[in-house]
């Protein structure tokens, strides 16, 4: 996942997942969230509803309203609740 975060520009988000189960529609559509740790908030970034044949796909949001700066935790939830892809994000500069 690509998170960019700036004082001057809209916020946004870029997600690759890859690995998931192609065939799996009962695990359809897939969610994708951002959680800050500290504050303990989670925004919804959206949802997959489609994979590709080797389980892939893209999603990008932008934030034109959201500071995204502390959401350093990404989460991919299938439909049936469960954590399937999970990471963090790294914000330091350069």
């Amino acid at each position: 996942m690509l998170e960019l975060v700036s004082p001057t520009r809209i916020d946004f988000v870029v997600v690759m997942v890859s690995g998931l189960h192609p065939g799996g529609r009962e695990a359809l559509p897939y969610r994708v969230r951002l959680e800050d740790p500290a504050a303990g908030e989670v925004i919804r970034v959206g949802r997959i509803e489609e994979l590709d044949a080797d389980g892939a796909a893209d999603l990008v949001r932008q934030f034109p309203n959201r500071e995204l700066t502390g959401f350093t935790e990404v989460r991919v939830v299938d439909a049936l609740g469960r954590v399937v892809l999970a990471g963090s994000v790294d914000q330091s500069a350069g």
